[in-house]
């Protein structure tokens, strides 16, 4: 069971595709070097990675708009034709969506939230596949190498729209999942002033307790925010991160176990588990997939906001001492946190959901 836990998700190299390098460097033309010293190889990540190649990676941009919802326009960094011949038009603000391990863009969280903000506003969505980089054959330590590209590569499209268009940075938006939160890290980390990143349950195993520079982080754009769902640790089948990672960080249930997914009441032991894990991906990952429902949610229901609490634990929340929006400022969570957050550093939000849509409780 542990070799399969491991050569499977976390840390055996060579497995199918996967790769195992020395301390290293890789340099990729216009994207430029990637390293595998300090702090990309430390006690949280104990063997050193070196990211594929744009070419092995295969990423896609698939841009769809309101003109274009069912068929994609396909964008690429490095020919401005299929920027001039697309929908794409840089009066509108841009979303990317970045899904993340074991996930491709066709993945249905994806579309469906495509679907959602086409629905809610006239947007460009662009949406980042890359697939192949995060294929469930590799092994989980090369797919977090290969985000350091995977995000270089969005950057770069993001400046290429800027050269060409006239789009700007400030109205560019990354929502990414899992890896794909850090994804949009590393993306952030090259410009100068991306507008917003949402990170959905960011991944821990590899990111958690590790330098800024490794992982998503308040300094990546203008605006920070994440929902944290599944954040028990990784030994016990967590997938997402407890650690801040944004201006505004909000905690749904403690950020741990989510009402309505399998295992969080009665299920707790290890052999139901395992055979949840060899029988049923979804089940085990339900509350790390919760992230992403929520921000559908938020979205679609816009007006019965989810509101978070700021607050030092979710003991307190639950005890009543974070009630009085008035004198703690609340937010909202999920796409209109923007409007109400606390722009200070790392506030943490607090607050119950339903088990299912809507996930509002009544205010």
């Amino acid at each position: 069971f542990f070799k399969f836990l491991l050569s499977d998700l976390y840390f055996i190299p060579g497995k199918l595709t996967g790769t195992f390098r020395s301390s290293g460097e890789v340099c990729f033309d216009e994207l430029g070097c990637f390293g595998d010293s300090r702090p990309f190889t430390s006690l949280q990540r104990p063997i050193p990675y070196l990211p594929w190649s744009p070419v092995e990676l295969n990423t896609e941009f698939w841009l769809y708009t309101r003109l274009n919802r069912r068929t994609y326009n396909v964008l690429k960094y490095n020919d401005q034709t299929s920027i001039n011949n697309s929908h794409f038009r840089a009066i509108r603000p841009t979303k990317f969506l970045v899904h993340g391990f074991v996930s491709s863009g066709e993945t249905s969280w994806v579309q469906d939230m495509k679907n959602v903000l086409l629905d809610a506003e006239d947007v460009n969505v662009i949406v980042v596949n890359w697939e192949q980089g995060a294929n469930p054959k590799l092994n989980y330590g090369q797919a977090t190498a290969n985000t350091r590209v995977v995000g270089a590569e969005i950057a770069l499209l993001i400046n290429r729209l800027e050269e060409q268009s006239g789009a700007l940075e400030k109205n560019a938006h990354i929502i990414g999942h899992g890896l794909g939160a850090h994804v949009a890290g590393y993306a952030g980390e090259r410009l100068k002033r991306l507008g917003r990143i949402t990170g959905l349950d960011p991944a821990e195993p590899f990111y958690q307790g590790t330098d800024p520079v490794v992982r998503l982080d308040p300094t990546d754009a203008l605006y920070v925010d994440a929902i944290h769902t599944d954040g028990k640790p990784y030994w016990q089948f967590g997938w997402g991160m407890m650690d801040p990672v944004g201006h505004a960080d909000f905690y749904p249930n403690g950020g741990q176990d989510q009402p309505g997914c399998p295992g969080n009441e009665e299920e707790s032991d290890f052999i139901i588990v395992f055979c949840k894990i060899t029988s049923n991906w979804w089940e085990v990952t339900c509350n790390h997939g919760r992230s992403c429902e929520l921000m559908i949610d938020s979205i679609v229901n816009a007006k019965t906001p989810m509101i978070g609490h700021p607050c030092a634990d979710y003991d307190s929340y639950l005890t009543g001492k974070c009630d009085n929006c008035a004198e703690a400022g609340c937010a909202t969570l999920g796409y209109y946190s923007d409007a109400n957050a606390q722009k200070a550093v790392s506030v943490k939000y607090y607050l119950q959901t339903r088990s299912e849509v809507p996930f509002t409780f009544c205010q």
